[in-house]
């Protein structure tokens, strides 16, 4: 049909992907059985999911009764605004470390708090529970007072298998949730110890830490029960599957570990594509490393371009030839992947004295003749990369952004230069700036103009450091001297 105002079509995908998720529509989106009836309960997406799947809690061993008042009760504290303001003062009782049992206390009246409530949207929660599903004041105390965290877990499964997640450490607010996606617990959650839990909401804005969404409704649950849930076979419908699988199950998982940039290959057991379990960690090969690799390196993109020198350099004198990295971001890409190929690891891309990409970049560059005919040339003649001084050694150009391209040479090693080095071509040609070093390679002065260095302060420099260096050379007239080369090259 006609939308008034058509939402985006990724909210679409979105939306059809976590019907097909909780078994509403097929691989052909069509409805299902199931489907059907969440549709007849006129409620929204998963609390439908909630109401239907209770009338199936009696096969699992729960009460039928029992099962279709927390259904509702879920249904309605997941569906309608949150009545709870502050539970600072609720979570020293929180044993059940779940958001929906404190809201659910207040619900029957708890009066034993100070938490700060929204009572225009608790009377609306109870008018609902009463008139829509029939639940009496009498069945929410008992429900309070006899938390069946079980089922609270069964059915909550059913309706958010997709906000599975697992804390990444002990205590910590991080988590991954199924989807490799992360979220953070926020400070009001009374979710303070558990490792599993479903991440319910995620709409209190993002971590600052992190940067993943942060979630104020929490509820825990065991391992065992998840894995118990998950070993019974489930309908093919219900996760957009060909045939019948076992959601758990145990499968190699490639993870990139952050701290030494190398990509591992674990055996564990999971729940769809989330680890319940540190398994056993082995360094990956190099094929099933590749992929995530990359994307690993696309992440990291500007970390690459600043740490690596090489790299750095590269990209430097390219922007001195009005080349930016924009120009020549597709041939990035096929640079990195190829420099990846063989590897488990980003350290050698990441390293800064690696040059492999840098030399890959500059190959592929050269070979796109069609968009840089006089690449290779420009840069040898118009962007060199070193500069030669008279004693033969190469010294390292650097080209920052906004400033003349400078190099770091020993000063005796420029002796008899009586015409200052130029660098660039035609309206790009400047002086190259000099960053003169003593014996010591400190810098002793900054010059762009060596003849007036060599009449001038050189003199003030030679009587500083002479009498510190004496067995160096400390000609009178340094444009007669011959240049001298000792020490270390840059």
């Amino acid at each position: 049909f006609e939308w008034f105002e058509s939402p985006d079509r990724s909210r679409i995908e979105r939306s059809l992907e976590l019907l097909r998720t909780l078994g509403a529509i097929d691989s052909n989106s069509r409805l299902t059985t199931l489907g059907r009836a969440m549709h007849q309960t006129g409620a929204p997406t998963r609390a439908a999911k909630l109401l239907v799947a209770a009338n199936s809690m009696a096969e699992k061993g729960f009460d039928a009764k029992t099962a279709q008042t927390y259904a509702a009760l879920l249904a309605t504290l997941l569906s309608e605004k949150d009545f709870l303001l502050d539970s600072q003062s609720l979570q020293d009782s929180a044993h059940e470390e779940c958001d929906l049992y404190l809201r659910a206390r207040l619900l029957a009246g708890d009066r034993d708090h100070h938490a700060r409530l929204d009572r225009a949207a608790m009377s609306t929660m109870k008018r609902i529970l009463r008139s829509q599903y029939d639940v009496t004041d009498n069945a929410l105390r008992d429900t309070s007072a006899n938390w069946n965290e079980k089922l609270v877990f069964r059915l909550l499964l059913e309706a958010f298998p997709d906000r599975v997640a697992r804390r990444r450490r002990p205590k910590a607010p991080q988590a991954r949730m199924v989807g490799s996606k992360g979220i953070e617990l926020h400070a009001s959650s009374s979710v303070r110890d558990a490792e599993f839990f479903f991440a319910l909401r995620g709409d209190a804005g993002v971590s600052r830490t992190s940067g993943d969404p942060l979630t104020t409704l929490a509820s825990s649950f065991r391992r065992e029960w998840l894995e118990e849930a998950s070993l019974q076979t489930v309908e093919a419908s219900q996760i957009g599957a060909t045939k019948q699988q076992a959601l758990y199950r145990k499968r190699d998982l490639f993870v990139f570990d952050e701290e030494n940039l190398t990509v591992y290959r674990e055996r564990a057991w999971m729940y769809r594509d989330l680890p319940l379990q540190d398994g056993h960690r082995e360094r990956a090969n190099a094929d099933d490393a590749f992929e995530l690799l990359r994307s690993e390196a696309e992440k990291r993109m500007a970390d690459i371009q600043t740490r690596n020198e090489a790299v750095l350099n590269l990209l430097s004198r390219l922007r001195f030839l009005n080349i930016t990295p924009q120009d020549i971001a597709a041939v990035w890409n096929d640079a990195v992947a190829e420099s990846l190929f063989g590897e488990t690891s980003l350290q050698a891309l990441v390293a800064s004295e690696s040059d492999l990409l840098a030399k890959t970049l500059e190959r592929k560059l050269f070979e796109q003749r069609e968009q840089f005919p006089s690449l290779e040339r420009d840069l040898r003649e118009t962007a060199p990369s070193h500069f030669t001084a008279p004693t033969g050694n190469r010294f390292r150009i650097h080209y920052p952004e906004n400033q003349s391209p400078y190099t770091e040479v020993r000063l005796q090693e420029l002796f008899g230069t009586s015409k200052h080095p130029m660098i660039g071509k035609g309206d790009r040609e400047t002086p190259l700036t000099f960053h003169l070093l003593g014996p010591n390679y400190r810098p002793v002065q900054v010059t762009s103009d060596l003849p007036g260095f060599w009449k001038g302060s050189y003199f003030e420099v030679r009587k500083e450091l002479r009498a510190r260096y004496p067995k160096h050379s400390w000609p009178e007239n340094p444009l007669e001297a011959p240049a001298v080369a000792k020490g270390r090259r840059y």
